[in-house]
């Protein structure tokens, strides 16, 4: 029984009668730093088990360094598996595909220094973005850049990230690979103090814009270039309601967020799909309960399938961490397997009719 729940980036004055918004799964890296691996081989029955559509894989750089093909080779056997089980692949590109510090990222900021935002660092990103999009053209048509750019550990200056989002569509353009588009990375929003226009990172996405169209002016070049801007969909992570079950005021509360990055949009004249590519609730003394998180997944299901601007919500996530994290729908492999009530929640959620647990091959 499901948990009970509260009742393409271009000028355009609107977009195009959108599609339903697309389900997802967070499923993290696939190997450490070491290059162990970390998704159990039974993850993929899960997946295909619980009518999962989609995934998003981050796509980190497990001490290849500058080893691109092997890096491609050692991720293609997953990239594949996914698809095979059903579920189309969003690769997101975050600071750790190509490991770097916060100096390298943000050197030669306009905000810092006056200059366009341009470096080394986001020059490599790039080119190293084109490289895996060439390696697996037809198998990913998405791609997240960045992770998290307004947080302290991940933090780039709007300058140095309209830098590398123009770079990135570029050379998709200037290799011809056709059929991938971006997302911009997602910025993170929570209500930690309430739910306000500071709390959506509305701000941050608005100072982007101002950035590429105004001030380093890549994003107005591109859209007098090629009618289009770099990406097509905007981004965020939502974290709400991260102790408690959600009530009617967070249900006007994310809808608030939502309806600001909407409204930064149309400032400028764009528009542009919504993509929550995180959103989750960890199971614990201190956090939800199991029928807790089970039942903000399904508001924020129906919230994002009651608008015509989410395309998509990927949620945090499939299975718990190694750690003692316990943000998943299953319980982890150092646990005993058991599916918690949002694992059920969530087949239901993608139309599956009847609701199997798939067994476990522990060999």
């Amino acid at each position: 029984m499901m948990a009970t729940a509260i009742g393409l980036l271009a000028r355009s004055p609107a977009r195009a009668a959108a599609a339903p918004c697309q389900l997802g799964m967070n499923i993290g890296e696939p190997f450490g730093a070491n290059r162990a691996p970390l998704i159990p081989q039974y993850l993929y029955s899960v997946l295909q088990a619980s009518g999962t559509k989609a995934v998003r894989l981050h796509l980190v750089n497990g001490g290849f360094g500058d080893d691109w093909e092997g890096f491609c080779r050692a991720y293609t056997g997953y990239i594949d598996k996914f698809i095979q089980h059903g579920s189309r692949v969003i690769g997101l590109v975050s600071s750790e595909t190509i490991p770097g510090t916060p100096a390298q990222w943000n050197a030669n900021s306009y905000e810092v220094t006056g200059k366009s935002g341009a470096n080394p660092y986001l020059e490599k990103r790039s080119d190293f973005l084109a490289f895996m999009a060439a390696r697996w053209q037809g198998k990913i048509h998405r791609y997240e850049i960045w992770n998290e750019p307004n947080e302290p550990e991940t933090a780039i200056y709007p300058s140095n990230f309209v830098d590398l989002l123009a770079k990135c569509y570029l050379k998709l353009k200037w290799n011809a690979i056709q059929g991938v588009r971006l997302t911009s990375g997602g910025i993170y929003a929570h209500d930690i103090q309430g739910y306000n226009y500071a709390n959506s990172a509305a701000r941050y996405l608005d100072s982007l814009l101002y950035t590429g169209l105004h001030v380093t002016g890549q994003f107005s070049w591109l859209l007098r270039t090629y009618g289009e801007c770099a990406f097509d969909e905007v981004g965020t992570h939502l974290y709400v309601s991260q102790t408690r079950g959600m009530h009617a005021g967070d249900i006007t509360g994310i809808a608030s967020y939502l309806d600001h990055y909407k409204a930064v949009l149309a400032r400028y004249g764009l528009a542009a799909g919504l993509r929550i590519t995180e959103a989750g609730w960890e199971v614990g003394p201190r956090a939800t309960t199991v029928e807790q998180q089970a039942g903000n997944m399904n508001n924020l299901i129906a919230i994002c399938r009651q608008r015509d601007d989410v395309v998509g919500l990927m949620v945090y996530k499939l299975m718990d961490e190694s750690t003692d994290a316990r943000w998943g729908v299953t319980a982890s492999l150092q646990e005993q397997y058991s599916p918690r009530q949002g694992y059920f929640d969530w087949a239901q959620a993608n139309g599956v009719q009847q609701i199997t647990v798939p067994p476990v091959d522990w060999s």
